[in-house]
């Protein structure tokens, strides 16, 4: 019923069934607006895979031809159909075993096992690079990640993936909640409800259990994200603060690029005058150990998805007081200790314009680069604001990383020992 608060929460809380029990959906992914169509008029000829072109003077020459992927991508790159540029369509699409889009440009298909094009009738024949050598997929279609998963082995110790079932899942999830945070949503406050059915769809088959948009047994790697850059908060709490729901913002997941994949940093070489320095590029995946515990955490949810309070996450920790002033207007700080500093890679993002004066450190993980850079280390973790008249219950602010070397003693937790574990309550 149009504009039933009741009506819309009880068929909100079964999404993920409807979508599921589908056996193919319409996607009308190049309309405009709601008042758009599926069909539109088109060339044909741009689905030949090249044209010709050319002159007297240059004679015949065969052009290659790029044709967007309306289909694949979300977000609102032009690239991609406006109708994946919407929050609520995420979880449509993916829950659905089998779409058909409708493209401004082309039609294609999406199903678990196969995508196919108008230009790619028998699939683009993409394995995930899995004969690349990959020992698992670097990419998963989504409705085949989201169908075909088996129960995700917990972190039993450090941080590091115990199995190809945690790599792939942790991998597939976080890709499509960084692609959701690109979507537009009319409601912000619609921000965990318009994905309730997919983190249904993952509790049931994995025994998984959610908590704000987390995961109870993959908390602290879901703890490691940031945003781009600080914006205005919303003016309404919908979430808990550590939660990458509590923003409006695109969001990063840094657990696999830091311990899976790896990634690409710079180490700067001083060349002995002042302001001058070399950038010498690597590649480095790094071997993590959880510096923080969580010793519990609470937050209730409605069935279909929205909070009923801000709930809480209890973590113990080194955590100490920081200075941000000190890191944002010194970047040769680094180098005041060591010539050769990797603090080119660090990254201090506070996620809000607003802040308190006061911050404290809280280090999640810290990770030993691989063999070919052994004395390459980072710490990650929260930037924190403690309460005004209790330090130890605090709201999340902002992601750190301090790259360094192996000895480097200016880093925040280079030379703390157990004087700087504290139990910290963050709403």
């Amino acid at each position: 019923m149009q504009d039933s608060k009741d009506d819309w929460e009880n068929e909100s809380a079964i999404m993920d069934e409807i979508y599921r029990g589908s056996t193919c959906t319409i996607s009308a992914s190049g309309a405009q607006n709601s008042h758009g169509e599926c069909f539109t008029t088109r060339n044909p000829l741009i689905y030949r895979p090249c044209i010709i072109i050319g002159d007297s003077e240059r004679g015949l020459l065969a052009e290659g031809r790029y044709l967007p992927q309306e289909w694949r991508g979300w977000g609102t790159s032009e690239d991609i159909g406006r109708l994946h540029s919407r929050g609520w369509v995420v979880q449509e699409r993916i829950l659905s075993p089998r779409t058909l889009h409708y493209g401004s440009i082309s039609m294609s298909w999406e199903c678990v096992e196969h995508d196919a094009t108008e230009r790619q009738p028998e699939g683009d024949g993409y394995d995930g690079g899995l004969n690349s050598g990959w020992t698992f997929k670097t990419y998963r279609r989504p409705k085949e990640a989201f169908n075909n998963w088996n129960p995700p082995a917990a972190l039993e110790s450090g941080a590091r993936p115990q199995n190809a079932q945690f790599t792939e899942f942790f991998q597939a999830w976080t890709s499509v909640l960084t692609a959701y945070s690109q979507c537009s949503l009319t409601k912000g406050s619609d921000k965990l409800i318009a994905v309730n059915g997919l983190i249904d769809t993952v509790s049931q088959r994995t025994g998984l259990n959610p908590i704000a948009g987390l995961w109870s047994e993959y908390t602290l790697p879901g703890l490691m994200w940031h945003t781009y850059g600080p914006d205005l908060m919303p003016p309404e709490m919908r979430c808990s603060s550590w939660s990458w729901a509590a923003v409006d913002t695109p969001v990063k997941f840094t657990y696999k690029e830091l311990a899976i994949t790896g990634r690409n940093e710079s180490t700067t070489l001083s060349l002995g005058m002042p302001g001058i320095y070399h950038r010498m590029p690597m590649h480095i995946k790094y071997e993590l150990t959880w510096m923080t515990a969580v010793l519990g955490g609470k937050v209730d949810t409605l069935p279909y998805g929205a909070v009923q309070d801000m709930g809480y996450l209890v973590v113990r920790g080194p955590c100490k007081k920081i200075d941000l002033d000190e890191i944002r207007h010194d970047s040769d700080f680094a180098y005041q200790h060591n010539p050769q500093a990797r603090h080119e890679s660090s990254r201090f993002i506070p996620h809000t314009l607003v802040g308190t004066p006061e911050h404290w450190a809280l280090l999640l993980a810290r990770g030993v680069g691989s063999s070919n850079v052994e004395d390459a280390r980072v710490d990650v973790g929260l930037i924190l604001e403690p309460g005004v008249t209790e330090k130890s219950i605090c709201r999340r602010y902002g992601y750190f990383e301090q790259c360094y070397w192996k000895g480097d003693d200016y880093v925040w937790f280079a030379k703390d020992g157990e004087e700087a574990m504290k139990t910290m309550t963050m709403f």
